[in-house]
């Protein structure tokens, strides 16, 4: 996978600066923004907050809900340089994915580096092999039952150990999960993974 480009966050919100830094001088063009994942809470992503940070870095935006559609074209992906997957229900997330065909699309693409990813906290779950531990913080019954995820890490992440309303549930969940010998990484809300040319760097809110 040394072709890949993944940036995975805890949450992008408290982590644009770094997203924005690493972007800084390098051609952004066309984004995909699936917001799937909060749609299956019950929320949709703030164009203040959530959006209009791509914009200012250069992209052009597109919003698409992968629960709203059938299917997608084959060829779906070969507008855009970047997709990004919001945070929100990981097992609703994946199941949309992959029902529609885009989890296939996606991996293909960024495996072969055609597409940078984003994602920030259920976007950066779905991005490990498999996302069963989730269930620790999302409703599994949203799912379909297959837990398999992108695989462009082989570790599982456990996001937002720092935040205010559920950290001390994901700090627990740490610690069961460790107990199981299972490989994880925890994340505080400001700190982004970014795996480029085969080299894996956490960065915090110090920058590049």
């Amino acid at each position: 996978m040394n072709n890949m480009t993944a940036l995975l966050a805890s949450d992008l919100s408290t982590a644009f600066e770094t997203i924005r830094r690493f972007f800084a001088g390098r051609v952004t063009g066309n984004l995909l923004f699936i917001p799937t994942a909060a749609v299956g809470e019950g929320w949709y992503p703030i164009d203040e907050q959530d959006v209009q940070p791509f914009r200012d870095m250069g992209f052009k935006v597109t919003m698409f809900d992968a629960s709203a559609v059938d299917a997608v074209d084959k060829d779906f992906l070969g507008q855009y340089q970047a997709i990004y997957l919001s945070g929100g229900n990981t097992f609703f997330l994946l199941k949309h994915l992959k029902r529609t065909g885009l989890f296939q699309m996606i991996r293909d693409a960024v495996v072969q580096g055609q597409i940078v990813y984003m994602g920030s906290s259920a976007g950066s779950i779905v991005a490990t092999p498999d996302i069963g531990y989730a269930s620790a913080l999302d409703d599994p019954s949203l799912g379909d039952g297959d837990n398999t995820g992108f695989g462009f890490v082989n570790y599982s992440i456990l996001p937002h150990m720092d935040h205010e309303t559920f950290g001390e549930k994901v700090r627990q969940a740490v610690i069961e999960w460790k107990a199981t010998d299972g490989k994880v990484v925890p994340m505080n809300d400001g700190q982004v993974i970014i795996l480029e040319g085969g080299r894996e760097t956490m960065i915090t809110m110090a920058g590049l």
